[in-house]
């Protein structure tokens, strides 16, 4: 895979050129197949740790994936546009906002044996920036190009220490307006409960587990107001919690149902709310959906 600045990365975005690519220094992917009002991300799918925070770190490796979000990048991966972070959330976490990014304590455990330096924690909130950067560039091209776009925030949870019946998939909608986007909400609750596991019953919930109110959602919701982010969590049953290792075919199960959710929301979504827009000739292509923004913002 190519590794590519930021520059150029927003570069390939501003002229709406499709490119698969790492950052400079590996901190996140960036795939896009076509442009299309649709993201995909997973951005605590990462583990990596850089070796100069790796010997200050209190945590093993296997504490550190406990709570980290393995194979959502996996669920991800066949869509069109997908931002998949590679660094552990316990570097500096990109759904927490840049000034308590990086953890002291983290779910009752202590993070670090040793203090961070002050160029050490820099380096982290810099990525932190960047990867804000790009995503707020590629959200503005796709609102420029189809009037608004659809994220999908994909995250995964630990059930077996929650002493109830939890849902394979839970909707945060707390930061969401459903006056406005609640249809859409609604149908991509149901496609994901049409998710068929050979071996468990798919159930949805809206503000179960978690309600939506990661700084992600916060930061699109202040900028974008012509992009509905869907913050989505994945019950840990395709793998062993306490292991990470994967159930193969649970984990393909759940990448089939997923990938069928967001494709019928994005056509949904697509046909609602966005238009398409001939470049050549500035003008509407003939017979697509306009949206109102003034009327809808």
């Amino acid at each position: 895979m190519q590794m590519l600045s930021e520059f150029e990365i927003l570069t390939y975005i501003s002229q709406q050129t499709p490119f698969e690519a790492e950052i400079e220094g590996g901190a996140f992917k960036i795939k896009i197949e076509g442009y299309q009002p649709a993201i995909c991300t997973a951005i605590h799918a990462g583990h990596r740790l850089r070796p100069d925070l790796t010997d200050k770190c209190a945590l093993t490796e296997q504490q550190r994936l406990y709570e980290e979000d393995p194979y959502t990048n996996t669920m991800i991966a066949s869509l069109p546009i997908t931002l998949t972070g590679q660094d552990s959330r316990y570097e500096y976490d990109l759904n927490r906002a840049l000034s308590s990014c990086i953890y002291t304590h983290a779910w009752g455990k202590q993070v670090w044996a040793a203090p961070l330096s002050k160029a050490q924690r820099e380096l982290s909130r810099q990525k932190h920036r960047q990867f804000y950067r790009v995503l707020r560039a590629l959200i503005s091209q796709l609102e420029k190009m189809f009037g608004g776009c659809v994220l999908f925030d994909i995250h995964s949870y630990n059930h077996q220490r929650i002493k109830r019946e939890t849902p394979v998939f839970n909707i945060g909608s707390k930061q969401i307006n459903m006056e406005r986007w609640g249809e859409t909400v609604k149908l991509y609750l149901k496609t994901l409960g049409d998710t068929k596991l050979t071996h468990s019953r798919v159930t949805t919930a809206q503000n179960d587990v978690f309600y939506g109110l990661g700084y992600l959602t916060r930061q699109v919701n202040r900028f974008h107001t012509n992009c509905l982010v869907l913050p989505t969590e994945v019950k840990k049953i395709y793998l062993d919690e306490s292991s990470g290792n994967p159930f193969p075919q649970v984990l393909s199960e759940l990448t089939t149902g997923i990938k069928l959710a967001i494709t019928e929301t994005t056509a949904y979504f697509s046909q609602k709310y966005s238009y398409a827009i001939d470049w050549s000739q500035r003008e509407f292509q003939p017979g697509a959906l306009t949206l109102d923004i003034g009327a809808q913002s």
